[in-house]
């Protein structure tokens, strides 16, 4: 297990957060004094990069805003509803302290950690930009020695997206530098959109997550879902181990961009019809993202200046909420180890992906369609199966082979999870 930096390994009990662009809402009030008597978190991370608050290993779902709503603390509910672990909101980064001073930021914090912690989601909080790009030790000290005891507080979100322009590394490097001095025990995240600026950014975070939204507004027809695995598999490998690597997806469908729809006026605005990502995409999307080695899965969604998803895509959000459920249930499964041996692809399909684990005495196979436009079909073989695999989940379809042998079709963006009994261990007799 990989421990952060002055990090105790004795670990308590925590439960289980990208721009509001438009005004802000007055921050909720306070939850109960009692919220504040328990310990922070316990934080480390396993050998593959998976989440361990308070000795309890997580498979984390997140989501970069609130909930359906831009609505501050309030969206939090919705949330918690969708079985989300772990939650943001933009309003921090923006916040401008030299103007609203460090004392309202800290309040509007406080409000929104102790109001995640009723409903035990755990937080990624933005700290302000213009702080963090000009390295304001003074207000950055403030900040952190006013929050360090939340018990809410999962990571420092450090920027998002930068460019050596917006955050020089000068300033990464300090503001790093003065995090591992007043919070060693709590890790910081960067976002980076590249694998270059993953491989500047690296140095000066403890946990590096990486996005990509390949699903294009303009030419469905033309899109994939490759680029995603292709870019967290180069990012795994830039990363090299050195640092924990999570994988951000795409939630929103960019037709509901308002620069983009003011240059297309006859863009069709997003609606349960023809968002893209849709119900299909947005699982396949996660499953990606495990088959590429991710321990997480964060979905990054719109604002509601681009569209409301409570009023406009009600069913995707709900499609979004399965899929964050069946990866909760999953999560068992996802933190185990991979199956031994290897699986063999009898009859294969370069679009296909596939994730193995061992677990409870069953062998796990999970295969995603990379292609949104094509169906895809493969036959695999695991040796290690002592019987027919059936399906767990996902959209996919299922015919039974004999020796641990089994032919799978899948849709567009198709999924689909198998299991079958895996076979005792010669040495002990023991599955």
């Amino acid at each position: 297990m990989r421990v952060l930096p002055g990090l105790s390994l004795a670990l308590m009990l925590l439960p289980a957060c990208a721009v509001s662009d438009g005004e802000e809402p007055a921050a909720s009030p306070a939850a109960p004094e009692a919220a504040t008597r328990r310990a922070p978190p316990q934080i480390a991370f396993g050998k593959r990069g998976e989440l361990i608050i308070d000795g309890k290993p997580r498979f984390i779902r997140g989501g970069y805003r609130s909930g359906q709503e831009d609505r501050f603390a309030e969206a939090l509910r919705s949330a918690a509803d969708a079985g989300f672990d772990l939650v943001h909101d933009y309003r921090f980064e923006s916040f401008d302290v030299d103007q609203q001073g460090v004392k309202q930021f800290i309040t509007d914090a406080r409000a929104y950690l102790r109001k995640a912690d009723q409903l035990g989601l755990g937080v990624f909080l933005g700290l302000p930009r213009k702080a963090v790009s000009s390295a304001d030790e003074a207000s950055l000290t403030a900040i952190v020695k006013a929050l360090a005891k939340e018990h809410a507080l999962w990571f420092w979100y450090i920027y998002d997206e930068p460019s050596e322009r917006e955050l020089p590394l000068a300033s990464a490097e300090k503001v790093y530098a003065l995090l591992r001095r007043l919070d060693p025990q709590r890790p910081s995240v960067i976002l980076a959109n590249t694998p270059a600026t993953l491989n500047q950014y690296l140095p000066f975070c403890d946990l590096i997550w990486s996005n990509r939204y390949p699903i294009a507004a303009t030419s469905p027809e033309k899109s994939s879902l490759r680029p995603l695995a292709d870019t967290v598999r180069t990012n795994m490998k830039t990363a090299q181990g050195r640092k924990p690597l999570w994988s951000v997806v795409q939630g929103q469908d960019n037709k509901g961009s308002p620069k983009l729809r003011a240059r297309r006026p006859n863009l069709p605005k997003p609606d349960d019809r023809n968002h893209r990502p849709n119900a299909a995409e947005l699982r396949a999307a996660a499953h990606i993202a495990i088959a590429s080695g991710s321990m997480a899965v964060v979905y990054y969604w719109a604002p509601e200046d681009w569209y409301s998803m409570k009023k406009d895509t009600p069913g995707i959000w709900a499609s979004l909420g399965k899929v964050v459920h069946e990866l909760g249930e999953l999560e068992p499964v996802l933190l185990s180890a991979a199956a031994p041996g290897t699986l063999q692809m009898v009859k294969t399909d370069d679009a296909v992906m596939t994730w193995t684990r061992s677990h409870a005495g069953k062998v796990y196979v999970g295969l995603v369609n990379t292609e949104i436009n094509s169906p895809a079909q493969v036959t695999f073989r695991y040796p290690g199966a002592a019987g027919e695999f059936a399906t767990v989940g996902g959209n996919g379809e299922l015919a039974r082979g004999k020796g641990g042998e089994a032919s799978v079709r899948l849709g567009p963006a198709g999924v689909l999870v198998v299991s079958a009994d895996a076979q005792a261990t010669p040495a002990t007799g023991r599955r």
